[in-house]
């Protein structure tokens, strides 16, 4: 038999894929858009916030909203 299991073509099961996918997703997201948090779970599958915060942080090693903040340039104040 010459198939291959997904676990051997990509290194880990398939819902460890999908959900680095939708990680990854949700960082672009994170780094690129003015969506709200909430937007961005929704839009990447998580409907628990708890849950994508700790998938997130264990991902990234930041949570959320603290790519969010780093990720947003820093106002100069007006002259």
């Amino acid at each position: 038999r010459s198939e291959v299991g997904f676990r051997e073509v990509h290194g880990r099961s398939p819902m460890a894929y999908v959900k680095e996918l939708r990680l990854n997703r949700a960082n672009a997201l994170l780094c690129s858009s003015e969506l709200s948090l909430t937007e961005i779970r929704g839009i990447v599958g998580y409907r628990s916030a708890p849950a994508f915060s700790t998938d997130f942080r264990k991902r990234f090693g930041a949570a959320p909203v603290q790519v969010r903040k780093s990720a947003r340039p820093k106002k100069r104040p007006p002259r």
